[in-house]
């Protein structure tokens, strides 16, 4: 008997070593409660000399007055100006930007509307992002759920755990799709990316937030 025991042990450390077993590293979920004022920064990005090429920050004052600064490779914007608070739910805030003094410098290869700001973000806890309505969203850890809108492009969750967006709905290549697995645990949805070097790796996409998504771009700077 012990001899059985032995060998059964011996077969699947053997199967472990040949197939692999790691453990899912799911990113920490580092959000909190905190009022409006403050400086919010996107995650920077860096080249290979170690310089940033992407940020975007984002100051609100304490008397409704803001600062705006990004360098999106090359392309940057500054601008100033008045916001307003306003309720979208119980949870998340519209934040509403008066645009007064804006400034860009530019290089040919790249689209200088992509350093623009928003006139319009959204608040959840301590990030600034965009919301999508997703009314009766299940609850369940993968889902059948497509997201629409007028110009027929739309973004579809699969039943077996794949992500992506169409261009078109009533052409999207759904079968070939399969580079984005999806997860949601609890209020938080979570994406793995093919071929971004970590694929046990699962980071934060999107919070359920009542009838919405909410996906962060920028998080409030510890003070």
């Amino acid at each position: 008997m012990r001899r059985k025991i032995i060998k059964v042990t011996i077969l699947i450390l053997m199967a472990i070593s040949i197939t692999g077993c790691s453990k899912a590293d799911y990113q920490k979920d580092e959000s909190y409660e905190t009022d409006i004022i403050g400086t919010y920064k996107i995650r920077s990005e860096s080249g290979s000399d170690n310089e940033t090429t992407y940020y975007k920050q984002y100051v609100l004052n304490d008397d409704n007055t803001y600062n705006y600064e990004s360098n999106v490779f090359g392309t940057g914007s500054k601008s100033s100006g008045n916001y307003t608070i306003n309720n979208e739910t119980e949870n998340i805030l519209i934040i509403d930007f008066d645009i007064i003094n804006c400034t860009f410098t530019d290089e040919e290869s790249v689209n200088i509307n992509s350093a623009k700001q928003y006139k319009k973000v959204y608040k959840y806890k301590n990030m600034l992002g965009s919301i999508i309505e997703m009314k009766d969203l299940p609850t369940s850890e993968t889902f059948d759920y497509i997201i629409t809108n007028e110009t027929g492009s739309a973004i579809v969750f699969t039943k077996d755990g794949y992500y992506h967006a169409c261009i078109n709905i009533n052409n999207c290549q759904c079968d070939y799709a399969k580079d984005t697995e999806y997860i949601r645990k609890d209020n938080i949805i979570y994406f793995n990316i093919k071929g971004s070097g970590n694929d046990n790796y699962w980071q934060i996409a999107d919070y359920v937030i009542g009838d919405y998504l909410f996906t962060p771009e920028l998080y409030k700077a510890e003070e």
